[in-house]
């Protein structure tokens, strides 16, 4: 998925960008017009990239990233298609597998203790999203994945009239 971000400012290995919306392709069924939702953990289409960031793997070939760059210049960045949507049902999929084995603990812990099974099931659940609560907000499971998306800079795309 190529993705067109405006240059909003520039560190000294860094460059933070936002996403710019473009018109969706004919036929195309492929979302580009959409941000992306919390990847590399930003808000409202606003993300830095970085050579040292823990959720992505970053392919700069030409050096953009250690260029000066104009504000307002517009990037063209490629997402991996395959990468990012592995890395999205695993985190999807985690959380939904947690849940049920908490559920099922629940379940077979009252029945062995000669309790409510729907009741202690129920208490399984709940602990399973306190879980996934603390573990989404503490970010552990995107930073120990060893799959990473690969975001490509392509290249300058001009500035933003």
């Amino acid at each position: 998925m190529n993705r067109v971000a405006r240059v909003v400012a520039q560190g000294r290995d860094s460059v933070t960008l936002q996403l710019q919306k473009v018109e969706k392709c004919a036929g195309c069924t492929g979302n580009c017009d959409k941000p992306l939702f919390n990847l590399f953990s930003m808000k409202k289409s606003v993300f830095i990239l970085s050579h040292n960031h823990t959720n992505y793997q970053i392919d700069d070939k030409a050096g953009l990233l250690s260029q000066k760059l104009s504000l307002g210049q517009l990037l063209v960045i490629h997402i991996s298609d395959r990468d990012l949507s592995t890395f999205s049902g695993l985190l999807y999929l985690l959380p939904i597998l947690l849940f049920i084995a908490t559920l099922s603990a629940g379940h077979y812990v009252g029945k062995w203790l000669g309790l409510e099974t729907d009741l202690t099931a129920l208490f399984g659940l709940l602990l399973g999203f306190c879980l996934v609560f603390l573990i989404m907000k503490s970010n552990l499971i995107a930073q120990h994945l060893k799959i990473r998306p690969l975001v490509t800079i392509l290249g300058v795309n001009g500035t933003k009239d």
